[in-house]
């Protein structure tokens, strides 16, 4: 039984694949936080592709779940 100093979000992992584009299986493991994700080198998560937009999303971890919120991409994310 937890003895309450644990943070909420302790165990709590996002596993992201990627299976299309010239990408072989590319994978993230991401812990809670907030990652920004596109083609733009200096993002969290890079992918290079013809449906990623530059500034594509950001994905968060916030009150026990994952959220990703689109930054004006073209493409949607499925």
């Amino acid at each position: 039984m937890s003895s309450g100093n644990k943070e909420e979000t302790e165990g709590t992992m996002l596993v992201i694949r990627f299976k299309a584009f010239h990408l072989l299986h590319q994978t993230f493991n991401l812990k809670p936080g907030e990652y920004s994700l596109g083609r733009d080198l200096g993002y969290d998560i890079v992918i290079v592709g013809p449906y990623i937009s530059r500034v594509h999303a950001k994905i968060f971890y916030s009150r026990g779940k994952w959220y990703i919120e689109d930054l004006g991409s073209k493409t949607v994310l499925t």
